[in-house]
């Protein structure tokens, strides 16, 4: 294990590597879906399902903040209703312990299942 100072002494044998790395551009849907790849283990067929998933979701939320731009409180409840269906379109593809690790480190794990109206 190296401190911080012994860090500084190190030489840098990557340069190429970091470079490579920095110039991939990830974003969005796109993001969403490698990290829940790499948090949930999907596979090929779950991360194809989730990646589609995710466009929309992602669509649908730029549609919300378009729609209800004048409105903050609008607006959060139609992102809202917007990741519940996700939320549930989420349960046809993925296992129940990998929906309920998902809900978790989306901070609605615990939330009760509500309908789009309800408040």
């Amino acid at each position: 294990m190296f401190t911080c100072a012994q860090a500084q002494h190190l030489r840098v044998t990557d340069d190429a590597l970091d470079k490579q790395v920095l110039t991939v551009t990830i974003e969005g849907a796109a993001l969403l879906t490698f990290e829940m790849q790499q948090e949930l283990g999907l596979n090929p067929e779950q991360q194809a399902k989730v990646g589609l998933l995710n466009t929309e979701r992602y669509r649908q939320i730029q549609e919300m903040e378009q729609l209800y731009k004048e409105d903050a409180l609008l607006r959060s409840k139609a992102i809202f209703g917007v990741h519940l269906k996700n939320d549930k379109a989420l349960e046809e593809v993925l296992t129940q312990e990998q929906l309920l690790h998902y809900l978790a480190l989306e901070g609605r794990a615990t939330l009760p299942y509500v309908s789009e109206g309800d408040e």
